[in-house]
């Protein structure tokens, strides 16, 4: 039978008692993890600008709220909104303190989006995506904490 030996590396402990998120992950992991997570989230929204910009009436449907000719201007300027998020995610990249508050209003978004399919859209199947994109933003929040934890 084996014997194990304690761990050297001293852990820090979590807000609920476990261990603090992302404690095992090395630096340049976690980096890239966060460099590609807002990439992503920044490539997302400039297609949902491009599809609500040039078919703001498909967009519609896909969003979960679909509309008719007349709405369709505020869907594009619901894409137009996504777009200027996205490059705004591309922006604060370069400057990384400053991404964990952008995340957490960004995050709003797709929260108050699945409000908004629920009471306004084709049923709860409709607010899936959303909710799918604010777990994934707010995962993404998560890591782009622990990353300036570590930064100082």
């Amino acid at each position: 039978m084996r014997s194990f030996r304690a761990c050297s590396v001293k852990h820090e402990r979590g807000p609920f008692g476990g261990f603090a998120v992302g404690q095992g992950m090395p630096a340049t992991l976690l980096h890239r993890l966060v460099t590609l997570g807002t990439i992503a989230l920044a490539v997302g929204l400039l297609g949902l600008a491009a599809h609500a910009t040039l078919d703001p009436l498909g967009a519609s449907a896909v969003y979960g709220v679909p509309v008719d000719a007349a709405g369709a201007p505020w869907v594009t300027a619901s894409g137009l909104r996504d777009g200027v998020l996205g490059l705004a995610a591309l922006v604060v990249l370069r400057h990384r303190a400053a991404l964990p508050a952008f995340l957490a209003c960004a995050l709003l978004l797709p929260l108050s989006d699945v409000a908004l399919s629920v009471l306004h859209g084709s049923g709860p199947l409709a607010a899936a995506p959303h909710a799918t994109g604010a777990v994934g933003i707010a995962v993404l929040l998560g890591l782009a904490l622990v990353e300036r934890r570590r930064a100082g």
